[in-house]
């Protein structure tokens, strides 16, 4: 008979996945877009918004390069949101295609966009795009609530 041993606990085993729950923000009304474009929007982060149609939806290939980001940039002026083209007048022109966009926004004004999932574009356009300094305690919690109210 064959001698079935169990590794030590760890032992050769790939590490556990962290599961931090989705990165990109869901935007589903027209008052959560115009906190990211347009004159009232959140001044002085970068916003990353990927826009899909409703009948492909978001793809899941650049998730973990928002994770990757969202580590890499942990504590700075940087959001992910993924959105509907048919929500906002703003995003007509990413309709009626199953090539997902992403758009960046600073201060209100969309400031680059990147067509299909390309992980080295968005990258760049981060590193390139996202504003000095960290978040503020205040900033950081009123972020993260559902409706921003503290």
């Amino acid at each position: 008979p064959v001698a079935v041993t169990q590794p030590a606990e760890g032992a050769n085993m790939p590490p556990k996945k962290e599961s931090t729950g989705p990165v990109a923000t869901p935007i589903e009304s027209l008052e959560q877009w115009a906190t990211i474009c347009g004159d009232a929007a959140t001044k002085d982060f970068l916003f990353v918004v990927e826009t899909h149609v409703a009948w492909c939806g978001p793809t899941d290939a650049i998730t973990s390069t928002f994770r990757k980001l969202s580590k890499e940039y942990e504590g700075r002026k940087l959001r992910f949101h993924v959105m509907d083209a048919e929500l906002a007048e703003e995003t007509a022109k990413y309709r009626g295609t199953s090539r997902p966009f992403f758009l960046f926004f600073k201060g209100g004004e969309q400031v680059e966009v990147v067509e299909g999932v390309n992980a080295p574009a968005v990258q760049k356009v981060v590193a390139d795009q996202i504003p000095e300094g960290l978040v503020d305690l205040a900033e950081k919690e009123e972020g993260e609530g559902e409706d921003g109210d503290e």
